[in-house]
């Protein structure tokens, strides 16, 4: 019964320690601007990273390389 116990608060601990980790959106020129949640699917500006409604706790990766702007980019607080 111990054993069983300990087994069920290390699934339930490790499920809540899973759930304080953020989403990370990628940014690349050679994305598809699908999603932002690989570099396959990256979005292909940091503009559009922002806009993908990322919340306190998430971070926006961008990698290397010359992206051009429009718009004024808005940085939420906890990005």
């Amino acid at each position: 019964m111990k054993k069983l116990l300990a087994l069920f608060f290390c699934f339930f601990y490790l499920g809540a320690v899973q759930e304080g980790f953020g989403t990370v959106y990628y940014v690349s020129p050679t994305g598809t601007n699908a999603d932002g949640l690989s570099w396959a699917t990256a979005y292909t500006s940091p503009a559009a990273a922002l806009a993908g409604a990322p919340v306190a706790g998430d971070e926006v990766w961008v990698q290397q390389g010359t992206y051009v702007s429009a718009t004024t980019l808005s940085w939420k607080t906890g990005i």
